[in-house]
């Protein structure tokens, strides 16, 4: 990334962000975030100074909002897998720690980190990045995905699969600020 954005200060600010979609990856359990799952957005704009008749050009360059998050929250469980890891907190907490990404540690590495292991990696490599990612999951209230589960009909997600989520959430949430 660092060839991408040559100016220190772009460059930190764009390496927050991509450790902010690295931190909600690991709290959603997102493992589908691959090289092909992020961007850089550049935009031009041209100024018309009519009294001096110069043209400035400007160009900003910045990382893309988060996409694709569909792999996440255990969407490939069905119901009654759900209620099994919702009995069962230490299974809950190994699924959460097995889910592989396309992040890899290495060139060697034959499998992609977990999104929390990736968390962890980051936190001991660039404590200054993750803080403040961990002070913002930190902040979140306990039940703060809950107005956004009760907007959604039991048709479309049914009621485990909503307790399901929020035992996730607040699993992850957990580790991620637990994270030594």
């Amino acid at each position: 990334m660092e060839r991408k954005f040559l100016v220190p200060e772009i460059r930190r600010n764009i390496s927050l962000r991509f450790v902010g979609y690295m931190m909600l990856d690991a709290l959603v359990g997102n493992t589908d975030r691959h090289h092909e799952n992020w961007g850089v957005v550049q935009t031009f704009s041209i100024k018309d100074n009519r009294e001096g008749k110069n043209l400035s050009i400007s160009l900003k360059t910045g990382l893309a909002p988060t996409f694709d998050h569909a792999s996440s929250l255990g969407r490939e469980l069905l119901d009654e897998a759900r209620e099994r890891l919702l009995s069962d907190p230490a299974a809950l907490r190994h699924y959460i720690r097995k889910g592989t990404g396309g992040i890899f540690r290495d060139a060697a590495a034959k499998k992609g980190l977990a999104p929390i292991a990736l968390a962890e990696l980051i936190r001991q490599g660039y404590p200054k990045l993750y803080e403040p990612w961990s002070n913002r999951i930190a902040a979140l209230p306990d039940d703060f995905a809950q107005p956004l589960l009760n907007g959604i009909p039991d048709f479309y997600m049914s009621p485990v699969a909503k307790e399901f989520v929020l035992a996730f959430l607040s699993e992850s949430r957990k580790v991620i600020t637990t994270i030594l």
